[in-house]
């Protein structure tokens, strides 16, 4: 769970533990380290000496790439015909937005994102794949599974986005893996070129070697925007109910670019990423393949903390946010100017989605029809809230919750059938993501 771990049992140790601990969780790839403080040290008294620490015996990153390397991917990628490159979080934590944008205009690559790589190439950008994976856009997942060349740069290729790994990718002739972290080359796939590096540096050293698009390039694109008009994101509209993209694309009309999201876990999550719309990286966040129903709503509260100057939109499920309903408490405390976007379908949407496509329809423990009323809950806690029916009252929710300063919650009752397409069969490789279930 954590990138290091230590155990204090003398006071004397605090100074020195502290700066390796920041140094540790800081550099490299960034992850978490314990520190567990016995209590006899923590009743100690002594001497604080303030402690830096600029290098460990033994602990390495990596930040500089082999330039050989670097360049040989450029001359990879010129000579394909049928190039992708996909970025994870590792290209928003490097900073790396603009280097990707360079080498992908550069050469006439499409790009594709991760879940948490989500913002890291801007969604409205002609050589846009948007979000891959099992629950991806289908223009990106025809275009990886026909890639001959993939780059896959601050990535750690999971489940998430191979489906079944043996049918992932089946056309590419070369893998080229990009990251900070050695362990994770060939940890999933195994590449034909590993450039082990911080994605910005990398990415860098790669720009001098950037080769225009070849002639037949236009080929590749133009089957691309073919796909992305076969397999767009579209969503139920005439059912009677309120979907979950309605609200989604007023919100993300309101944040014009600068705001941030913060989604928590299940449907509500891929709703977020899938519609989302931004040309900045860095303002969506979620805790991608963790799984940690509950964070939308500290974790905005954070986000808020950490960047007072930018507006702050929480999205996220009933299920979820009963977990951590409690940390409203703080956002009215300290008058935290967070929006809550409530998409209450009274169930765990995910879970049912997958009880119905795949297990025959048979629910269990998915509905969740004893919720609390959502606006009460709001108002116990002395914050304002709204409930919302109907398409046309979204416009005017919306209005409040901007005009109102402090926290706002909106319980969006949106469509209890609503799901998220297109997915990927479980068991299947992604290729399959056009046999939904039911017909969808």
């Amino acid at each position: 769970m954590t990138k290091h771990n230590y155990l204090v049992t003398h006071a004397d140790d605090i100074p020195r533990i502290m700066a390796e601990a920041f140094h540790i969780a800081t550099t490299g790839r960034p992850g978490p380290v314990l520190i567990d403080v016995c209590k006899d040290a923590q009743q100690a008294v002594g001497e604080w000496t303030y402690e830096s620490c600029s290098a460990l015996p033994g602990y390495r990153p990596a930040y500089e790439p082999d330039p050989a390397t670097a360049q040989r991917a450029m001359e990879l990628l010129a000579q394909a015909k049928r190039p992708v490159i996909l970025a994870g979080h590792g290209l928003i934590l490097s900073h790396a937005a603009q280097e990707l944008l360079d080498v992908a205009e550069r050469s006439g690559t499409p790009v594709g994102t991760t879940l948490l790589g989500v913002g890291g190439f801007p969604t409205r950008h002609p050589l846009a794949l948007h979000m891959t994976g099992f629950m991806g856009t289908g223009w990106n997942i025809k275009a990886v599974q026909n890639a001959d060349v993939l780059m896959m740069v601050g990535m750690r290729v999971d489940d998430r986005v191979t489906a079944k790994l043996s049918e992932w990718a089946p056309r590419a002739e070369h893998f080229i893996h990009v990251d900070i972290d050695a362990s994770e080359m060939g940890k999933n796939v195994r590449p034909h070129l590993e450039v082990v590096g911080d994605a910005k540096r990398s990415l860098t050293l790669m720009l001098p070697h950037v080769q225009p698009p070849p002639p037949d390039r236009g080929e590749w694109l133009t089957q691309i925007d073919a796909w992305r008009e076969e397999h767009p994101l579209k969503y139920t509209k005439s059912n009677g109910h309120l979907q979950p993209q309605d609200v989604l694309l007023d919100m993300y009309r309101r944040c014009a670019d600068e705001a941030i999201v913060v989604a928590d876990v299940g449907q509500n999550q891929i709703w977020a990423a899938l519609w989302w719309n931004y040309s900045k990286p860095g303002l969506f966040i979620n805790s991608g393949g963790a799984g940690t129903m509950g964070f939308a709503l500290p974790a905005a509260i954070g986000a808020k903390f950490g960047r007072p100057d930018k507006a702050v939109w929480c999205v996220a499920g009933e299920g979820g946010f009963v977990m951590t309903a409690q940390e409203l408490s703080v956002a009215v405390e300290h008058k935290l100017d967070v929006k809550i976007v409530l998409l209450n379908n009274f169930s765990l949407g995910m879970v049912r989605q997958f009880q119905d496509d795949f297990y025959g329809g048979v629910r269990s423990q998915s509905d969740l029809t004893e919720m609390p009323d959502f606006v009460k809950l709001a108002d116990a806690y002395g914050l304002p809230a709204r409930r919302v029916f109907k398409l046309e009252e979204i416009a005017p929710a919306m209005d409040e919750a901007e005009k109102t300063k402090g926290p706002f919650l909106i319980d969006f009752r949106i469509d209890p059938e609503a799901n998220v397409y297109p997915i990927v069969p479980l068991g299947k490789g992604i290729s399959d993501f056009w046999e939904l279930p039911n017909g969808a």
